[in-house]
Parts: C-alpha cells; structure tokens; sequence
C-alpha cells in the first residue's frame, strides 16, 4: 500500500511539473509558430526554395539599379540586408546583366 501511495504522488509530480512548467508556453508558441510556417511553404514553388548565390546577387542586383538600395535578396521584399559582401551586388548592377 505503501509502495503504490509513494508511486501515485511521484506520477502526480511529474503531472503537476509538466503542466506547470516554464517550458510549456515556448513549446506551444514553436509548434504554433512552426505550423503557420510549413502551411505557408506548400504555397512557395519548389523551385523558388533553393538558395543559389546567384540567384539571391541578382535579386540584390536588380533592386541596387531600381531603388538604390542594397536590398531583397529573396523572393519577396525583405528589406536592407547584409546578406552578400556589397562589392558583388555592386558589381552585377554595374554590369547590367539582371535589367
């Protein structure tokens, strides 16, 4: 009786440390936050999800001549970056191969 009294309010701990515990709120935000993500990537086309060097300079590159700024190195427009050295950006503006 003794054993199964002493099994019951460990069983009960671990129960009452899982609910309770601090971890509990980052792992409910990663899986919610994860979740939205992996829906919003089956809308992206496959071939859009493979990072190439060349693909993101020229992105860079295109929006150096349009906006004068060293930005939207991805599909959409992401901002400033520091993604690449500056030097390739500008050198692929200067040539004007991505106009």
């Amino acid at each position: 009786m003794f054993r199964k009294h002493q099994l019951l309010n460990v069983m009960r701990a671990g129960v009452i440390r899982v609910v309770c515990s601090p971890w509990r709120p980052f792992v409910v935000l990663f899986l919610l936050s994860f979740t939205i993500r992996a829906n919003q990537l089956k809308h992206i086309p496959a071939r859009d999800l493979i990072p190439t060097g060349h693909r993101e300079l020229g992105a860079i590159a295109i929006s150096l001549m349009q906006t004068g700024q060293f930005a939207d190195p991805y599909i959409g427009p992401t901002g400033p970056t520091a993604h690449l050295p500056p030097i390739c950006g500008g050198v692929e503006a200067g040539r004007g191969e991505h106009s």
